[in-house]
């Protein structure tokens, strides 16, 4: 099943040719296995970066902002939410609603 003059690129060869570039080496993959690569090493940076900020204000002001941002966000939390997710879960809601 080779090419017609018509029918540019529909053989199995070509096919594969397209997908996997000039060489046959899929280059897309490549490509997003270094990007993601790359990614993670950055994420992995800036939590290190924040962890030695927390570290540095822990042992110069002994606050540990880690924590106070953890229970300022968990103090935001309304009650109507912890009662559709955790009091439906534990099924502990009030039967009034």
């Amino acid at each position: 099943m080779e090419d017609q003059p018509g029918q540019v690129g529909t053989s199995k060869s070509s096919l594969c040719a397209n997908r996997h570039g000039v060489f046959g080496v899929n280059r897309k993959g490549v490509v997003l296995k270094l990007f993601n690569k790359l990614k993670g090493r950055l994420f992995r940076k800036l939590i290190n970066i924040a962890d030695n900020i927390d570290i540095w204000f822990k042992q110069r002001y002994n606050v540990n902002l880690k924590q106070i941002a953890l229970e300022q966000t968990q103090d935001r939390i309304p009650l109507s939410k912890l009662d559709n997710t955790i009091g439906k879960a534990l099924d502990i809601m009030p039967h009034d609603h």
